[in-house]
């Protein structure tokens, strides 16, 4: 999904080199701008998806290490909830990338109405929110 937002793919895809300058060689294989750029770049650049080719899959093992690393539940192999994992992970997204901050594109302020009935008062409360979530009637 975060591949068809051009500021994730200006981020993590176009200005991968300068990512890699940045980390250098060896402390990219723990850093998570660097792992993150990895993965945007061979998803990209459809030389892992070529038919017949033995190298026809991305395993992000290391992508997964580095950015769950310090989460009790993200640093598992076990499944998660993929709400919870990309609030998370746009989380991290935004403390780790300043250059660019990509994490703009889907940042939106949610404001919300709460209404004291005994009082008639109204107090209003805003945050910042990556996900929309909508209550769906059947």
């Amino acid at each position: 999904m975060l591949i068809q937002i051009p500021d994730f793919v200006k981020t993590y895809s176009e200005k991968c080199e300068l990512i890699f300058l940045d980390v250098g060689v060896i402390e990219a294989h723990n850093d998570f701008n660097a792992q993150t750029a990895k993965v945007f770049s061979c998803l990209l650049s459809g030389e892992f998806s070529k038919e017949g080719s033995e190298y026809n899959c991305i395993k992000p093992t290391q992508f997964r290490k580095v950015v769950g690393k310090d989460h009790a539940e993200f640093s598992t192999a076990k499944q998660q909830d993929a709400d919870e994992y990309l609030r998370y992970f746009l989380t991290k997204v935004d403390e780790n990338e300043k250059r660019y901050r990509p994490v703009d594109a889907v940042r939106l302020k949610l404001e919300q109405r709460l209404e004291d009935s005994a009082s008639n008062r109204v107090r209003y409360t805003q945050s910042n929110e990556y996900v929309l979530s909508l209550v769906v009637p059947e």
